[in-house]
């Protein structure tokens, strides 16, 4: 038996599991769920009962302002709810916290949150809106479980995706909220008196110097949990056997809350992390676990695997060793196995078959099995580093033109200052003579939570495979290859979900906008050729989510702004630049730096094809079109 497996063979077991009832199945057999949307057939079920799955986490969508009454949303999850029993899948809906149909209901219920800073944010609900929680989870408990059991189908579970994707920010503040509401209640139930004249973005710094700031998120958290507990308690009066569950944790005074009030005894919540997407096991699972026991919550602990993330096998087996040190494990998603993966984009994109997948996944889905019918089993696994993946590059083109150095010599050195973060695939292209050595740093710089690792391969012109390799989040690393020829090489590089940056030492180095160079919350000046003859040309940009905005200008060689702009652009911006006498043939500059208001995060940029699509960030890095 392997280390690992040895450890896991004294994983305490979880206090819900001590005297399952009604859960008896959980705490015998692992969770091992794929996660998917509305529009898979019964085929799909079918082909994960034969894999070895044994739950199904369906993402539907039910309105949240009239649940009962939509029958449309109703018959559709109840047709889903077939397939799963016809293929001996227990069933999870799952349904958004914070999407759009559930922050239009704002305009109805409008308390919201206020930040610390005093910000007042519109489109999400104060933590402690016991109407909107009302109408988002307890309506909708009772309108889809009330469904399923008048045409006797089973409801293994409802789980909700506490992301707000409708909202001005993806989760409630950490550090509370400030609204009237919260506030003055917090005020009245400790009877404290505050100055009349306090305002919003005072409050946090009052409550702090005062000392009753670790009062006031306590009481959050606790009236949160009362709220979920009232919602918890009708809901179990008549569906005691279904399980409630929620995607990520982190530890806040929500999420802390919604563990307390609706997981109880022999009744656990599932807890379904996307923390392990990009990582798989780590001890991250285990301390977790051990977390959740000292703090006396009755969680089940599904850790989720991103599977575009990951080969087959290094997917499969990352599957069986976070299931034995959790409750099983989830996949996000299977959707991208309905067909080729290597042909899908974004999201659903997968480096492998979707046959080799399912089949790697059955062999694990077997091993989990066999494990929970003989616990000394030992498949004979170990916990190997998976291989890095790299996405292809979208591009109308990979063969790179017969580039030159724009300027007479090479620059000096590596950068002396930041270099630009890109974010997602991206091609770098450098030019070297034969024995030459190329040598660069790659730094992978995390975004938000993600574990992402940033990978690289360096190619020739012939696409021939030079060197290979990868840094973790948070991690620099100097890389080197010896150039086999004269010509031109590529990295080809991706950094999952979070970003990084290249540092080439001493040579020419562009980076490839074809068909758009995506960067991420930091980027250098980034110069371009405005070829000899262009009267015009189309500057385009496009920013992230609806909170990211940009502060962008182009810059003549003279130092003249020929267009500028700030705010975001989540649709897409295009600009018709003119071109003035005498500023063809030379590079001009583009200027990408933070907003007065949003946040600076994702940021695409592209040109029309009057403009070569390199961009360096000096103009004696350049590389151009020979002439």
């Amino acid at each position: 038996m392997t280390a690992l497996a040895l450890a896991f063979t004294f994983t305490l077991a979880p206090l819900w599991g001590q005297n399952a009832g009604p859960y008896d199945w959980l705490a015998r057999h692992r969770i091992r769920a794929a996660y998917f949307g509305v529009g898979q057939k019964a085929d799909h079920y079918r082909t994960l009962a034969n894999s070895g799955f044994n739950a199904v986490f369906v993402k539907c969508a039910l309105s949240p302002a009239d649940p009962t009454h939509d029958a449309d949303h109703l018959d559709q999850i109840a047709t889903l709810a077939t397939y799963a029993r016809d293929n001996g899948l227990r069933f999870f809906p799952v349904l958004n916290l914070g999407g759009s149909p559930e922050v239009a209901l704002l305009k109805t219920l409008p308390r919201t949150v206020v930040t610390s800073r005093g910000q007042s944010l519109s489109k999400t609900p104060c933590p402690l809106n016991a109407a909107y929680w009302q109408r988002v989870i307890g309506d909708r408990f009772a309108a889809l479980a009330d469904h399923l059991k008048a045409r006797n189908l089973p409801l293994a579970g409802l789980i909700f995706d506490p992301e707000m994707y409708g909202a001005d920010t993806s989760s409630f503040p950490a550090d509370g909220c400030y609204c009237d509401q919260c506030f003055g209640e917090f005020l009245k139930a400790w009877k404290i008196a505050a100055p009349a004249d306090l305002e919003p973005a005072q409050r946090h710094a009052w409550l702090q110097a005062n000392g009753h700031l670790t009062a006031y998120l306590a009481q959050q958290e606790e009236s949160l949990k009362a709220i979920l507990l009232k919602l918890r308690d009708t809901f179990r009066q008549s569906h005691p056997e279904v399980i409630l569950g929620h995607f990520h944790y982190v530890d806040t005074f929500a999420y802390r809350a919604f563990a307390a009030a609706l997981g109880e005894a022999n009744r656990p919540l599932l807890i379904c992390s996307e923390k392990t997407y990009a990582t798989g096991y780590t001890e991250y699972i285990p301390q977790q676990v051990a977390a959740f026991q000292q703090a006396g919550l009755y969680v089940a602990f599904v850790p989720g695997l991103w599977i575009g993330k990951f080969h087959a096998e290094d997917l499969a087996n990352n599957a069986y060793f976070c299931a034995c040190a959790g409750d099983g494990y989830w996949l996000f998603t299977t959707s991208s196995l309905d067909g080729d993966p290597r042909k899908k984009g974004g999201d659903y994109w997968c480096p492998d078959s979707a046959e080799e997948y399912f089949l790697a996944l059955k062999n694990a889905n077997s091993d989990l099995t066999q494990r929970d019918e003989h616990p000394n089993f030992d498949p004979g696994r170990e916990l190997k580093p998976a291989r890095p993946i790299l996405r292809p590059v979208r591009r109308r083109k990979f063969h790179v033109e017969n580039l030159t150095m724009f300027g007479p010599q090479p620059p000096a050195g590596k950068k002396q200052w930041e270099p630009t973060h890109l974010r997602g695939p991206a091609l770098v292209i450098t030019s070297a003579n034969s024995g030459q050595e190329v040598v660069f740093d790659l730094a992978c710089h995390q975004v938000g939570r993600y574990r992402d690792a940033a990978a690289f391969v360096a190619l020739d012109e012939q696409e021939n495979r030079l060197a290979e390799g990868h840094v973790s989040f948070r991690e620099t690393k100097t890389f080197r290859f010896t150039a086999p020829h004269d010509g031109l090489f590529i990295l080809q590089l991706d950094g999952g979900a979070n970003a990084y940056s290249v540092n080439i030492h001493g040579r020419p180095e562009v980076y490839q906008a074809d068909p758009a160079l995506s960067l991420c919350g930091r980027a250098a000046p980034l110069y371009f050729l405005v070829p000899a003859g262009t009267k015009e040309f189309t500057f385009k940009l496009k920013t992230g989510a609806e909170l990211e905005t940009v502060h962008f200008s182009v810059v003549t060689p003279v130092q003249e702004i020929a267009a500028e702009r700030a705010g975001g652009f989540p649709t897409g911006l295009e600009m018709k630049i003119t071109v003035p006498a005498g500023q063809d043939g030379k590079p001009w500059r583009l200027d990408l730096h933070k907003a007065k208001t949003g946040v600076f995060e994702d940021v695409s940029v592209s040109f029309s094809d009057q403009i070569p699509p390199y961009l360096a960030e000096s103009p004696d890095r350049l590389l151009v079109p020979h002439p």
